[in-house]
């Protein structure tokens, strides 16, 4: 007799979970909060941009070790009006920091600066460029990109709310990577310095100043010589927009500070006056009649025995 076999009730089939590789897992991880964070790679391009905007890009793009060179791009794009089209080329190639370069008849020398987080839109402002002297004119050596510079803001205007924009945005530039202990030789190769002009009225607009020096210590004394190596470029802040509250809050994040425990005393490993590491094994007691030794073919006794013989 035939089993009557039961049959599921018709219905939608179940979603299958998929297994996360172990390569996205470890991608996921590294965009986690760290309290050492790595260094934020840059991007500048351009579309359309005036040969002074072009010449200040290329200077900004040399002061930053994974910026990589100018590029221009076919597509116009209007930051503060659709900022979202440009999302998918900073998470491709992994550069949260753009540099854009844009030209309008209101403003022909504008750089548009902009900070992206979770693939989203931070924050940006737009400066036109009033004075630019590129570092080809000075005679001094470059600075060694790379180390991170001491970084200098001059004046109280750095205290407004949108100049705190500018002034997190070439923090996060100039940051490099995060290093725990640095010498003073190391750390004193290169000076950054903002300086930030006093407003004469209320209406008018913000404007900075940046200059780079090169640090040099002086033969035979501890002064320290400032030499400007370049580039000069002022700035007149033109338009700003700020991030939100949760937005903010979110990339401002902080994991929290677990200190590494000391590993125990091993009492076995001792150091002497010399620097030598020395120390004990406990072995257990062997007996001697169960160690297994290797035989030679030179012990045995069958062709001594056949040799006897022979002389016999």
């Amino acid at each position: 007799m035939a089993l009557n076999k039961t049959r599921k009730p018709a219905g939608r089939a179940s979603k299958r979970v998929k297994r996360t590789k172990n390569r996205v897992k470890r991608l996921l991880s590294s965009r986690e909060p760290k309290i050492f964070e790595d260094a934020k790679n840059g991007l500048c391009i351009y579309n359309r941009s005036s040969l002074e905007g072009k010449r200040a890009m290329l200077d900004l793009s040399l002061l930053h070790p994974d910026c990589g060179r100018l590029t221009k791009i076919t597509t116009t794009y209007y930051p503060f009006l659709d900022h979202e089209r440009l999302s998918p080329i900073v998470t491709a190639n992994d550069r949260p920091l753009v540099i854009l370069g844009t030209k309008t008849k209101q403003r022909p020398t504008a750089i548009t600066f902009m900070r992206y987080f979770e693939n989203s839109l931070l924050d940006m402002f737009e400066a036109r460029i009033t004075y630019h002297i590129p570092r080809q004119q000075f005679k001094a050596e470059r600075p060694v990109v790379g180390l991170r510079p001491a970084m200098i803001f001059i004046g109280e205007s750095w205290e407004g709310s949108e100049m705190k924009v500018v002034k997190s945005w070439f923090l996060d530039y100039f940051r490099g990577e995060e290093r725990r202990s640095v010498t003073v030789p190391q750390y004193a190769k290169w000076v950054v310095t903002f300086v930030a002009e006093s407003l004469k009225k209320a209406k008018e607009k913000e404007r900075f100043h940046m200059h780079v020096y090169n640090c040099r210590v002086q033969s035979g004394t501890s002064k320290v010589a400032l030499q400007e190596c370049g580039p000069r470029i002022s700035y007149e802040l033109c338009r700003v927009q700020q991030p939100s509250s949760e937005m903010w809050r979110r990339a401002t994040k902080r994991a929290k500070y677990q200190p590494e425990e000391p590993k125990p005393k091993d009492k076995r490993v001792e150091v002497t006056e010399l620097g030598e590491t020395l120390g004990r094994v406990n072995v257990q007691q062997q007996d001697a009649t169960e160690v297994s030794s290797r035989r030679f073919k030179g012990l045995k006794r069958g062709p001594i025995k056949a040799k006897n013989a022979k002389d016999e």
